[in-house]
């Protein structure tokens, strides 16, 4: 049997850190097949006193997330966008094979390729 999502939200309420709290995201995503993870707030969270930004927690590559950072990627990121329109889960290849992306879209989920960020899910 699979882990429970109402285990998952009472271990995570329970989680003493953010950092334990991610831990518990990256064991219940590790559990769908998938390897990695990155946490983005794409709205401020003044309760928790924490501003919108990409990779609030992530294990993505560190030359990635640089890179990503350097080329404000976060402002054209297509599966930020997508998140921010659609309360609907997607895959990435879904959104690459059903939206109209710009070649600097494009560009960043073949980059992330790159960098062994090949398929995810928002």
């Amino acid at each position: 049997m699979g882990y429970l999502i109402e285990d998952f939200i009472e271990h995570t309420n329970a989680a003493e850190s953010r950092e334990a709290a991610f831990a518990l995201y990256k064991k219940a995503i590790k559990n769908l097949g998938f390897d990695s993870a990155v946490y983005t707030l794409v709205t401020d969270h003044l309760a928790a006193n924490q501003k919108a930004g990409h990779g609030v927690q992530s294990d993505y590559p560190d030359d990635w997330m640089s890179h990503y950072k350097e080329k404000d990627y976060q402002l054209i990121d297509p599966v930020i966008l997508c998140v921010k329109e659609t309360a609907a889960a997607f895959s990435w290849q879904d959104m690459r094979n059903t939206r109209n992306l710009s070649k600097k879209q494009e560009r960043i989920l073949d980059e992330a390729g790159d960098a062994g960020l090949n398929c995810g899910v928002g």
